[in-house]
């Protein structure tokens, strides 16, 4: 049973953040709020973060097979849905074996991106030299995964008229069009920190029908779940924060043993062996 898809036919608000180790994804299936009582519902398989985790630019080089690898990697250590990020997915008879790949580990849902051409990463903004795809070809691209899927698998059709300077009125169109292809749901992508052309594009899609609508709040990390959700937002995705959050800690461990000769000073920053080894499954023997 797809559970995110249950949570949904609920009309229950999702909340995702990216996982891009065992280790992290064993981190989001134990995050607990005590204070409000929240948890993380999925997963978000981002390749942005694979292809930074393996050394490659964001820029599809990253193979299929390794992707894969890393989402079973996510599988094995949670029990949260997993939301793939396909990026645009290539061609047709591309995107026929990638699909292929993702329906034998019965995946939740993936996200198609309609760019075409070697892709940049979308928070280049307007500066940002990829093209949109055409309208017909995208949802050609739409029709075709739903034909080819399996039945449980969610399609999410990302849009990138906001990040590409094409404007609300040309998402919108999309958004119809992708919909009418057969998109189970449409992600508005935003890259800058105005958010009134993405609610407008939310609210007009809402009333023309009532499909899950998906954010990622990078470039607006101000606007909270609350607000999102009374947009009319469905899910939101946190979608490169854990691996944003490693960085600058490992940086500093690294001038700090350096700097000293030691280790002894970076241990402040440090959580203990012990802690460590609490993350490590024993074997009931």
């Amino acid at each position: 049973m797809n559970t995110l898809k249950q949570k949904l036919n609920e009309g229950k608000f999702v909340r995702v953040i990216e996982a891009h180790d065992g280790l992290t994804a064993k981190m989001v299936d134990q995050a607990h709020s005590l204070k409000t009582n929240k948890q993380f519902d999925a997963l978000w398989s981002s390749s942005l973060c694979d292809s930074l985790i393996n050394g490659r630019p964001d820029m599809e080089v990253l193979s299929m097979d390794r992707r894969i690898a890393i989402i079973n990697e996510l599988r094995e250590n949670s029990k949260k849905p997993i939301i793939v990020d396909m990026d645009s997915g290539g061609r047709l008879e591309q995107l026929f074996y990638k699909l292929k790949q993702l329906n034998e580990i019965n995946i939740e849902a993936i996200v198609l991106e309609d760019k075409i051409g070697t892709k940049r990463n979308s928070l280049f903004g307007e500066k940002n030299p990829q093209q949109q795809d055409t309208i017909e070809h995208f949802s050609k691209k739409i029709t075709f995964i739903q034909e080819n899927k399996n039945s449980d698998l969610m399609l999410f059709a990302r849009i990138e008229s906001l990040t590409l300077g094409a404007g609300k009125y040309d998402a919108l169109k999309r958004a119809k069009a992708y919909i009418n292809a057969g998109a189970d749901g449409i992600l508005v992508h935003n890259a800058n920190d105005s958010v009134e052309d993405l609610y407008y594009v939310i609210k007009k899609i809402k009333d023309y029908k009532d499909v899950p609508i998906i954010v990622v709040p990078t470039a607006f990390s101000f606007v909270t779940e609350k607000e999102l959700e009374q947009a009319g937002v469905s899910i939101v995705i946190y979608a490169n924060q854990l691996i944003r959050s490693a960085i600058e800690p490992i940086a500093a461990t690294l001038n700090s043993i350096l700097d000293h000769g030691r280790a002894f000073e970076a241990n402040k920053n440090l959580i203990s062996i012990k802690e460590v080894l609490n993350f490590i499954d024993e074997p009931p023997i």
